[in-house]
């Protein structure tokens, strides 16, 4: 499962279209993928958005999470502390 925060970049809510905050969102929901199941990510703005983010970001989201103002978010997953092991 995938989020994306709206609007994706508070100080510029009219910068992205939907078509790209869904790529946003995709790219998260690839990753909780990845990480196995029952896993929930979103990205989340937390600075200035530079030129050229989406282009940066297509080329490898995880990395962008890591360089970019952009904040790969944990949101849930589906085991509770009343899990057994």
């Amino acid at each position: 499962m995938a989020a994306v925060y709206m609007p994706f970049d508070p100080a510029q809510p009219q910068a992205f279209g939907w078509e790209q905050v869904v790529e946003v969102a995709d790219a998260a929901m690839y990753i909780a993928k990845h990480e196995g199941r029952d896993r929930a990510y979103a990205f989340r703005v937390t600075g200035a958005l530079p030129e050229g983010f989406m282009e940066r970001f297509r080329r490898d989201p995880e990395t962008a999470a890591q360089l970019l103002p952009v904040q790969l978010v944990r949101i849930a997953d589906n085991h509770s502390a009343t899990d057994s092991c």
